[in-house]
């Protein structure tokens, strides 16, 4: 038999934030029949009158009632009690996930590594691809260049004319966007950040130094 798949602090992570969704999905349905719940007690007048003209016009129609405007205004009231629940019950669960992101911090830290990483190859690639894209675009040039020389060497008419766009200014853009993939926008940093918060208590920055050296926001 299998060993048993160690349960990870992502995969309680991922097991909290799917039971908020519940939540969240449980209190919009909920917020739908209360609204249309509220809407029939406030057109409950309107409904009742052209029910009973109906009815004098001999046609079969259920008369709404002082019965169902009670059972609806039940419903809303319940609705509202069931609302405040499932928000204090969000909230629950939103504190149990920020307890689970604090126990496994390294675990997050490095996934964060492994991202940061990730982007970094993907810019990389976005990079090549873009070299690759300025060389075609040169020997685009050449190509038709001998297409036009060859004919203005035989007196014909002149295709229309070849268009260029120099791409190159992309370049800082894209490692710009790759440095962003780091706190401070540098793995060094980082680094250092990490150093400077597992040093002895007597030596570690607070909270102000370390935005102030490494980026981010205050706690």
């Amino acid at each position: 038999m299998a060993p048993a798949k160690k349960t990870t602090p992502g995969d309680e992570l991922a097991e909290i934030a799917a039971r908020i969704d519940a939540l969240v999905g449980e209190g919009e349905g909920l917020s739908d029949r209360q609204g249309d719940a509220e809407a029939m007690i406030r057109t409950y007048d309107d409904r009742r009158e052209a029910a009973l003209t109906l009815q004098k016009l001999g046609e079969k129609v259920e008369v709404p009632d002082e019965a169902e405007q009670a059972r609806l205004q039940r419903f809303v009231a319940d609705a509202k009690v069931e609302q405040d629940a499932i928000r204090r019950a969000r909230r629950q669960r939103e504190e149990e996930r920020e307890k689970v992101i604090a126990a496994g911090l390294p675990f997050f830290d490095a996934e964060a590594e492994e991202s940061a990483r990730a982007l970094e190859a993907l810019g990389e690639t976005l990079l090549a691809a873009l070299a690759d894209f300025q060389v075609g675009g040169l020997a685009k040039g050449a190509a038709w260049g001998h297409s036009r020389s060859g004919r203005k060497e035989l007196r014909r008419d002149l295709p229309p004319g070849i268009s260029s766009h120099d791409l190159g200014h992309l370049k800082g853009t894209i490692t710009d966007a790759m440095r962003c993939a780091w706190p401070g926008e540098s793995e060094q940093r980082w680094r250092e950040f990490k150093a400077a918060e597992q040093s002895p208590p007597g030596g570690r920055m607070g909270n102000r130094e370390a935005i102030a050296q490494f980026g981010g926001e205050a706690a």
